[in-house]
């Protein structure tokens, strides 16, 4: 009867290699084998246990939390947007609501409606709101779009009398005392150029009684405002 030769295991065939049994028995090279079994085994435990996420999300939230101590509130919330499942999110942000709620009344009482709208858009886009914190900030929200209607309203009552002047934006012209242009020039390959260097003028081309060109008034575009001084140029013809 044969005799069957048992193949070796593999911890076997390590604990008879000869290069691990000179670096168990050389005390540096020893040192250097555990700190590489041991980095290793950190990396699978830092990595595969998501302790790198976990860490990276708590610099976070501790940012928002000095954020909201120097009232910062729009820069925080934005922050907490980026871990919306960390542990103390939702609590960070149940502190930080009534308190921007509150600011909001703040700036809409003093006719705020920049300050207003960055809160609210703030709010709307970066907060888990429930049902009722969202029916709490429309109703702000139509506060604003009042608010807003009747400053715009304001201002354009004032172009009325105003002549446009270097600066001006293009939309505001329309409402300045000029009113619409009767003509828009647009400089040769406007299109082809880059918006930096766009440039086309308004021109308002008055005539008299006969159908005869008496006035142009004459302002240049670049960059969506009025670019340098407008003109204005008198004709005078024979009778």
């Amino acid at each position: 009867m044969g005799k069957f030769r048992r193949e070796k295991t593999t911890i076997e065939k390590i604990k008879e290699s000869k290069i691990l049994k000179v670096i168990l028995e050389d005390t540096v090279l020893k040192i250097i084998l555990f700190s590489v079994v041991g980095c290793c085994l950190f990396a699978i435990i830092y990595y595969g246990f998501g302790i790198d996420d976990y860490l990276e999300n708590k610099s976070i939230y501790k940012e928002a939390e000095e954020l909201v101590s120097e009232k910062e509130y729009v820069e925080a919330v934005s922050m907490l947007r980026e871990i919306p499942d960390f542990k103390d999110t939702g609590e960070l942000q149940n502190e930080i609501y009534p308190i921007m709620l509150h600011k909001i009344d703040q700036y809409l009482s003093n006719e705020n409606s920049p300050s207003s709208e960055e809160y609210i858009s703030s709010m709307k886009y970066n907060l888990s709101l429930s049902v009722k914190e969202r029916a709490e900030l429309k109703e702000r929200e139509e506060k604003l779009e009042k608010l807003q209607n009747i400053q715009l309203t304001e201002v354009r009552e004032k172009l009325k009398y105003t002549d446009p002047y270097e600066g001006m934006p293009e939309a505001d012209i329309e409402y300045s005392s000029w009113g619409s242009p009767t003509e828009i020039e647009y400089e040769r390959d406007y299109d082809a150029k880059s918006v930096d260097k766009r440039v086309k003028s308004f021109k308002w081309i008055h005539k008299d009684g006969q159908g005869r060109i008496d006035e142009i008034k004459t302002l240049m575009i670049k960059q969506g405002s009025v670019w340098g001084e407008p003109s204005i140029s008198h004709y005078y013809v024979n009778q």
